[in-house]
Formats: structure tokens, C-alpha cells, sequence
């Protein structure tokens, strides 16, 4: 087998790099420095060519890029991959829609994390979460399913409480159908209505 050289300086390179560590390093501050040139000078960092005032691509490398992006995730999607971030098994659950959002429990998670408190960040909180309830909703025992029925929803609601909005202590996984009901009663709120319902429903 053919030995791995840095492709700057020729030294010999442990498998998966491409460069040395110092050429790595060399190359990288050369990088950024010609992109701050660019931007300073008004130019697109791919192909430097003047751009209107605020961007940094031309429309052209905007398009292309876009291209790219849109071809590379139908690719992964027919691998059966998360169309995110090219790694881990789609969802099963979302085989079925549009190709560019099938994505895997990771980057479900993380998308859902960042709808709910504006950051991806607590993505495994959240899991952690769904785990503790036995991949359960809190009020019907049905199954949550990713990509299916599942729905975050605040325990104190963040109409009425807006200071428990990103309170990690304050969130439970329900089924989208419960979450619509409960809308925003608190828990024993919405416990009390659905008890009227079953007493007037037993005349």
C-alpha cells in the first residue's frame, strides 16, 4: 500500500489527514487571511469577484452552493442516511417525506431542541427526558415515536409563565393530539376538563 503524504510538504502522514499538522496550521491561517482580503476588497471568498454591499458570495457561488447542498442530500436520502449530517440512519418515520428532511434521531433531536428553547444545545436533556417517561406520553401511556406524534410540550404553560419558557424542569413529552387539547391549561387544568368529559360521557 502506498504511503500517505502531506500534500504541502511530503512528509510521510498518519491515514485520514491530508496535511500535516504544521501545514494544517499554515494553511489555514493563509485561508483566513485571503477570506479578510476578500470581504475588505468587496469580493465573493470563492471566486473574487466584486459583490454587492453586505454579501460574501457572488450569486452565481450562491446558486451553486445551494446546488450542491440540494444534490448532495438526495443522495444521502436514498442511502438511507440523515440528510443533515451525513452520519447516522435516517428516522424510519420519516422515510416517507420530502427527501431533504429525513434526519436521524441526533439531528431531530437538535432541531427539535432549537425550535423549543432557540438552541440546539439541550438536544440531550431532551432525550434524557423522553427516556426517563419510557419513550411514553405523560398523559395517554401511548408510545412516542420521533417524527411521528411526538411533541414537547411545557408543563406550565409559556403563554401564562413565560419566565419557566426555557426551564429544563419544565417540559415533557406528549403526543401531538394531547399537546393540541392541553393547549395552554396547566396539568391539573387539564386533568379536571378531561374528568368532566369522562363523568358527563358515562350518562
Amino acid at each position: 500500500m502506498k504511503e500517505k503524504r502531506c500534500s504541502m510538504c511530503n512528509k510521510p502522514l498518519p491515514s485520514g489527514r491530508a496535511r500535516c499538522r504544521r501545514c494544517e496550521n499554515k494553511f489555514n491561517k493563509y485561508q483566513t487571511e485571503r477570506l479578510r482580503k476578500l470581504r475588505e476588497e468587496g469580493r465573493c471568498t470563492v471566486c473574487a469577484v466584486k459583490v454587492e454591499t453586505g454579501r460574501s458570495r457572488c450569486g452565481d457561488c450562491i446558486a451553486d452552493g445551494h446546488e450542491y447542498v440540494v444534490k448532495r442530500r438526495l443522495q444521502l436520502a436514498d442511502k438511507g442516511i440523515c440528510t443533515f449530517c451525513g452520519k447516522e440512519p435516517q428516522l424510519d418515520s420519516l422515510r416517507t417525506v420530502a427527501k431533504q428532511s429525513r434526519l436521524g434521531e441526533v439531528c431531530y433531536l437538535k432541531r427539535k431542541s432549537y425550535d423549543f428553547f432557540g438552541t440546539n444545545k439541550y438536544w440531550e436533556h431532551i432525550r434524557l427526558v423522553l427516556e426517563e417517561q419510557g419513550c411514553k406520553c405523560s398523559y395517554t401511556g401511548q408510545e412516542i415515536v420521533l417524527g411521528e406524534n411526538d411533541s414537547l410540550d411545557h408543563v406550565l404553560p409559556k403563554k401564562r409563565f413565560p419566565d419557566k419558557r426555557k426551564d429544563l424542569d419544565n417540559i415533557q413529552w406528549v403526543t401531538r393530539r394531547v399537546n393540541k387539547m392541553k393547549d395552554d391549561m396547566t396539568e391539573d387544568e387539564f386533568l379536571s376538563l378531561v374528568a368532566l368529559i369522562l363523568n358527563h360521557s358515562e350518562f
